[in-house]
């Protein structure tokens, strides 16, 4: 082999490792640090009684400080219900569920998860560190004389929560609205939407590579295997067919994954919508949506004894 041609394989070595490495740093870019929105609404343009708290997380890279609303009912033994919002947006995205939670007899918690809204920096991991600040409001709360605590989450916020839950036998019930059922399983979705990036090879190693750098493991963010270490507490899911962002194939696929447990408890519920986009089930049928949300609490959270 002469020198020219040698010296020609490494060049297109060093190019293509090169690329490969500013593919994955870009990806995991765009996995972990999507655009937030910025908070948008407050609890009192709802005209409910609130108050801040501030809460400390604490993460493989940082102690992270968390912004939270508090909306009690004034009655100390009344439960307390934690809303959880999606990625990219912030507890504003979910005071629409705090009034008739509220005039339901439930305290609510609210906060934003870091990354996002008043919270310190973090990466977004989909549940990874996100179950962390789960857990630290349950402490929180307990701390303070909180006997029951629910949680309620939206997308990310719901599959934060059955995280969460798995690990924190304080956490009475979920509420998991529109959750996907894994990490990988969500990226691979998007990548293939998004950028018709197929799932083998690139996902892995790029969930792998989104890991190694920021110290979280993906590939054991499996919201299927969560739910089965939750139950027999109860559990309710709600998702649109027509859900374009996560598909209803990650209900079907968690729905399997606890189907012996939900045959034996009977306190696992799945609620699947008609039509309506991500997140949107409660805005295109609230009625319906409050009916169906009360009366699962009702039967296994309910707020008086």
């Amino acid at each position: 082999m002469t020198r020219r041609r040698r010296a020609w394989i490494w060049s297109a070595a060093a190019v293509f490792f090169v690329s490969l490495f500013l593919v994955h740093a870009r990806f995991t870019n765009i996995i972990l640090f999507p655009p937030v929105e910025p908070i948008s609404s407050m609890p009192d343009s709802y005209g409910l009684p609130w108050s801040s708290e501030v809460i400390s997380v604490r993460l493989p890279h940082d102690i992270v400080t968390v912004h939270c609303w508090e909306i009690q009912t004034g009655a100390v033994d009344n439960p307390w219900i934690i809303l959880l919002h999606g990625r990219g947006r912030n507890r504003s995205a979910v005071l629409k569920y705090a009034p008739w939670l509220h005039s339901a007899g439930f305290n609510l918690f609210l906060f934003d998860f870091p990354g996002h809204g008043e919270s310190g920096f973090s990466p977004i991991t989909l549940g990874a560190f996100e179950k962390e600040s789960v857990k630290a409001a349950v402490h929180h709360l307990a701390t303070r004389g909180a006997k029951r605590i629910g949680v309620m989450g939206i997308s990310m916020g719901g599959a934060s929560g059955i995280l969460a839950a798995a690990e924190d036998p304080r956490i009475a019930t979920v509420i998991a609205d529109s959750v996907y059922s894994s990490f990988v399983g969500i990226v691979a979705d998007r990548a293939w939407a998004d950028y018709h990036i197929p799932k083998f090879p690139l996902v892995y190693t790029v969930s792998g590579y989104a890991g190694l750098m920021y110290r979280f493991n993906p590939f054991v963010v499996d919201i299927g295997n969560a739910a089965n270490a939750v139950s027999p507490r109860p559990m309710l899911f709600i998702h649109s067919e027509t859900d374009g962002y996560i598909p209803i194939k990650h209900m079907e696929t968690i729905q399997k994954a606890i189907k012996e447990k939900a045959e034996k408890y009977k306190n696992i519920e799945f609620w699947t919508f008609r039509s309506a986009k991500h997140d949107s089930v409660f805005d295109v049928t609230p009625q319906e949506y409050k009916k169906r949300v009360l009366d699962f609490l009702a039967k296994n959270f309910p707020a008086h004894n």
